[in-house]
């Protein structure tokens, strides 16, 4: 038994058992406790055994009892118990082992570095109330192959670096509901064939998205044909900087918005092109002549 009342906010002092690896928990346990509550004392009783932030693994390892301490290392297969809503920051982050993992239902919110270099992980479901993935959620995880979103997902916002550097992720298919893809979100995915389609090398970004971050898509090798939505407003620099198979591309404008004017305006600046001095042809001069209020590609 453990007293969690030194770990949260308000005033407490209940007793949870101390879990175990490969744990489930029967809510009707805690008896009558008030459901806000509840997900707080889940939530640290995640933290506390499966790694959270440095800081705190530092204090648990002060304790006395260390022989009971879960290694975060050793985690296998882990079944998040139904009432948590939010899945705290650096929860598993470096659970190497970690292989499968179900997130309940009633989760809204994967906050950042959550599942960040859990390499051992190969799938894992997005339930249908998460709207929001946080910078880094699933970073560096490099045998993850399958992102699998429920089919009435209402996720609205994917964070930076959520998913880059997944090496082995092969296909995505994204919600309708997007709207904002951060900085980075799937760069280094090069083993993505499919966003959003059913043929290999295309990607169709959902209708609702506004926004694309800079190289949010960086160095997808095996994208052929890419189609941005009319819905989208800005493009980051380098969205698609290293994507070189591209033979067919769908934009809404040229550059990285509808005004944008000089190098923001040009076609290469969503590869990467954004200033004179990223073209190697020895004619930065001359480039930076033409792109003036008479070129068709800037806009005063």
């Amino acid at each position: 038994m453990g007293v969690i009342k030194d770990y949260i906010e308000v005033e407490a002092n209940i007793e949870i058992p101390k879990v175990k690896m490969g744990f489930k928990m029967d809510i009707d346990s805690f008896g009558d406790i008030d459901p806000m509550l509840l997900n707080v004392y889940l939530s640290v009783i995640l933290r506390n055994n499966f790694g959270a932030t440095s800081l705190l693994r530092e204090e648990l390892m002060e304790k006395e009892n260390q022989e009971e301490i879960v290694e975060f290392e050793e985690i296998s297969n882990i079944d998040i118990p139904e009432g948590v809503t939010v899945i705290q920051e650096n929860t598993f982050v470096y659970c190497s082992s970690l292989e499968s993992i179900v997130i309940p239902e009633g989760v809204t919110e994967i906050k950042q570095y959550t599942f960040k270099n859990c390499d051992e992980m190969t799938k894992v479901t997005i339930p249908e109330g998460v709207t929001s993935i946080a910078a880094y959620a699933f970073n560096s995880c490099a045998q993850l192959v399958d992102v699998e979103f429920a089919t009435e997902c209402k996720l609205e916002t994917i964070g930076n670096y959520a998913f880059a550097d997944c090496v082995n992720l092969s296909a995505i298919q994204l919600p309708t509901t997007v709207t904002s893809i951060g900085n980075y979100a799937f760069s280094g995915c090069i083993s993505i064939a499919k966003i959003n389609s059913e043929t290999d090398g295309e990607m169709l970004l959902p209708e609702n998205v506004t926004t694309i971050g800079e190289y949010a898509f960086q160095n997808l090798e095996l994208m052929t044909k890419v189609v941005v939505p009319d819905t989208v407003t800005s493009i980051g620099p380098g969205a698609f900087k290293g994507c070189n198979a591209i033979e067919d591309i769908t934009l809404p404008f040229v550059g990285a918005s509808a005004d944008a004017t000089y190098y923001d305006a040009v076609f290469g600046y969503i590869f990467g092109y954004i200033n004179a001095n990223s073209y190697d042809d020895g004619n930065a001069s001359s480039l930076s002549n033409s792109i003036s209020s008479s070129s068709p590609f800037a806009r005063m």
